[in-house]
Parts: structure tokens; C-alpha cells; sequence
């Protein structure tokens, strides 16, 4: 893929990559920026057993799962901000502390 102005690629590869990646093509007027979503409150977490969500959000500092338009607003940061770069934004509550 050939970077046309500044684009940005949101996906969820590995930290690795993503910083390969940037290095490659950020002298093409492009930049690479992952994001790493925790658990949230979707149709595939609430078919979970209540169990399993119960101790999936013990886990959460938060308390909570997060919510899809939580993770938009995270794309719209990422896509807005023309200085993050090569980098892994984790949006998860505090879950990897």
C-alpha cells in the first residue's frame, strides 16, 4: 500500500509491528498507530456466562466494561492527533496494570 497524505492505519497488531511499521513509512507522510480494546460491552461479551463477566470486570480497576462508542472516541483521538505514532493506544479500564 502506497500512504497517500497522511494516513493512519488502526489495527490490532502487535506492539512489534506497529513500531516497524512507523519506521518504514512515517517518512511517507504516514503514521501507524495500533489500538488495543479491552473487554466491552458488546453482543459477544454479553453472551458470556454472567460468571465469567462478573469475574472479567472483578479484574477491571474500573469495574466496568467499556463501551463501543469509548473505543470510537479512541479512533477519532488517534486519527485526530497527527503526532502519535508508532505506538499502541490501550483503551481497557486499567486491566494490564
Amino acid at each position: 500500500m502506497e500512504p497517500n497524505g497522511k494516513t493512519v492505519v488502526v489495527t490490532g497488531v502487535g506492539r512489534g509491528f506497529g513500531r516497524t511499521m512507523a519506521r518504514m513509512i512515517t517518512d511517507k507522510d504516514a503514521r501507524v498507530v495500533a489500538i488495543a480494546p479491552g473487554f466491552c460491552n458488546t453482543r459477544m461479551a454479553m453472551a458470556m456466562p454472567s460468571k465469567v463477566l462478573d469475574r472479567i470486570k472483578a479484574r477491571i480497576p474500573l469495574g466496568r466494561l467499556g463501551e463501543p462508542d469509548e473505543i470510537g472516541y479512541s479512533v477519532v483521538y488517534l486519527f485526530e492527533n497527527d503526532y502519535f505514532n508508532g505506538r499502541v493506544l490501550e483503551v481497557e479500564g486499567g486491566l494490564r496494570l
